[in-house]
């Protein structure tokens, strides 16, 4: 109850509601009552949902709670008016629709997460996912490359049924939404600009999910929506995502989920990019030939192009046109705080100075290991690389670079304080080791092109020795295998357990009349610092890690 209004629902069976919102107001307990009575009221075919509507916004209402009852009578007018076959939409929400494969895709923008910097929902029949993108404006000076996070998220109400456990809460960060979170990552991450050194976060949460089109899919083309619609990250490009499945001898585009898992299918990829050129390819397959992947890859790239035109067209009509005057006021603010970001890049006056001091001791340092194994027979050659000492190397180089900038006057020293530097137009240190890790791969870049060999001394298509063992620990262990790959060694041990031992996985797609299916298949990954020889706090499994072990495991043996 919240100043005299209260729902007040009796159901027979068990029911469970989320709540979701974005901004604040003071009637947002009476909005989501509204709200919940709708939703609860249109499952039931509740006779009195008009009247549950009414009655928990009259008395007491706020202007949130109008603003609500403004968007349901838009809603329906815009559902009336499309059966009739023209579009009226809310101000400032725009749609735009494709064709993919015999499939309607819309693209909105608008209606949800206004307060975003880019938001998008995606719908493919009864498969809608919406995704938002927000940058911080402070920069991260030290940051490796662009520091973007992708979240992925799942709730089984998508697919209308409620969660096993105890208090019937939802399980965040599964295998399954880690996964996809990585596969949205590498689609878009290598269109973002290397200069952006802004923390940018792309949330994606499946809304609906009917099992015609895997979510995951959508959420790439919705990710890569919400950061073209965000007008501070600089997004070069949109990319379309597909799944190209073989049976037979056709290829299916967009299967549905269960058309997708039948034994028939041979090839099944995911594509995403243009036309022209992919950004990520990610595929599982039996013993199919070349020209079937190949043929795969030419049909999914080509259906990627309506996509990339529909989010093209989306941001052209959000950016131009005329909005709502509280979305019009939200998004004047965050232009005002966040837009044209500028891209953190070393000067070229920086860049000049690092390639004179560093280019020739890199040079030297990456062919030394080739001039030390030009005696060397080839098997001791293919041994693998000396990591340890051309890291050394790699170590007194900068640091002799650091020296040698700071006695020139382009970066200050320990006792110039920061204000003044800046004053005197001095580089930063950040920006300095940023110009030499570029001079670094320029260099291993040349000398693999030119010469014709690594900075390991290996040619391009030496491979490093391998050895494999198997059973290498006591018999009281069910299995084990020792793997080795140059340096590079796996340990992996195995356990046989009773159908007992079986545990239940939910997801989305299971059989019906069950919240879950059982996996016989667990899959554990660890990684520790002590490995490369670093020192690091103990942490959980992060997406990475989970990305190269436990993805590859389920794919080859789930």
């Amino acid at each position: 109850m919240r100043n005299g209004n209260y729902l007040r629902v009796s159901l027979v069976r068990r029911a469970q509601l989320h709540f979701s919102g974005h901004g604040s107001s003071l009637g947002a307990a009476t909005a989501a009552a509204a709200a919940a009575a709708a939703a609860v009221a249109r499952h039931l075919r509740f006779p009195l949902a008009a009247h549950l509507h009414s009655s928990c916004t009259s008395s007491g209402a706020s202007s949130a709670a109008g603003q609500g009852r403004a968007d349901v009578s838009q809603h329906q007018a815009t559902s009336s008016s499309s059966s009739e076959g023209t579009a009226l939409l809310p101000d400032g929400v725009h749609q735009q629709s494709c064709k993919v494969a015999g499939k309607t895709w819309t693209f909105e923008t608008g209606r949800l997460a206004r307060l975003a910097h880019g938001s998008c929902v995606v719908t493919v029949g009864g498969t809608s996912v919406l995704s938002t993108a927000v940058v911080d404006p402070n920069p991260q000076m030290g940051a490796d490359g662009v520091p973007l996070q992708v979240e992925y998220r799942e709730r089984l109400s998508a697919a209308g049924k409620l969660p096993s456990r105890p208090d019937r809460r939802e399980r965040s960060g599964t295998d399954r939404e880690l996964l996809a979170g990585r596969l949205v990552d590498r689609a878009v991450r290598p269109l973002l600009a290397p200069g952006h050194l802004y923390d940018t976060q792309v949330w994606c949460q499946v809304l609906a999910a009917d099992g015609c089109i895997d979510p995951e899919v959508v959420a790439i083309n919705a990710a890569s929506a919400a950061l073209l619609l965000a007008g501070n990250v600089p997004f070069t490009h949109p990319v379309g995502a597909v799944r190209a499945a073989q049976r037979g001898h056709r290829v299916l585009i967009n299967p549905s989920v269960a058309a997708g898992a039948e034994p028939a299918v041979s090839l099944s990829l995911t594509f995403a990019g243009s036309p022209h050129k992919a950004t990520a390819i990610e595929a599982t397959a039996k013993q199919v030939a070349n020209r079937d992947i190949i043929r795969a890859m030419r049909h999914a790239s080509t259906a990627t192009s309506p996509l990339i035109h529909a989010q093209l067209a989306l941001s052209a009509a959000a950016g131009g046109s005329s909005r709502s005057t509280a979305r019009a006021v939200a998004v004047h603010i965050l232009q005002q705080q966040h837009a044209a970001l500028p891209l953190l890049w070393p000067s070229q006056r920086l860049q000049q100075a690092v390639q004179q001091l560093a280019e020739q001791p890199l040079q030297q340092l990456f062919s030394q290991r080739q001039q030390l194994q030009q005696g060397e027979t080839a098997a001791a050659a293919a041994a693998g690389p000396d990591k340890e000492s051309r890291a050394a190397g790699l170590s007194r180089i900068r640091g002799q670079l650091l020296a040698d900038l700071r006695r020139t006057g382009l970066l200050p020293d320990q006792h110039t304080p920061l204000p003044a530097a800046a004053a005197a137009g001095m580089e930063t240190e950040a920006d300095a080791l940023r110009a030499f890790d570029m001079l670094q791969s320029r260099v291993m870049r040349q000398q693999l092109l030119q010469g014709g060999c690594r900075v390991d001394g290996r040619q391009p298509g030496q491979l490093r020795a391998i050895s494999c063992q198997a059973g290498p620990l006591a018999r009281c262990v069910h299995g084990s295998g020792l793997f080795s790959r140059g340096e590079t060694q796996s340990m992996a041990t195995v356990t046989v357990g009773h159908d007992r031992d079986l545990g239940q996985v939910e997801t989305l797609f299971s059989r019906a009349g069950s919240s879950g299916s059982n996996s016989r298949l667990y899959l554990h990954y660890a990684f520790r610092p002590s490995l490369w020889a670093r020192w690091a706090r103990p942490a959980s499994p992060t997406g990475g890690k989970l990305d190269t072990a436990t993805w590859l495991g389920h794919r080859c043996w789930g």
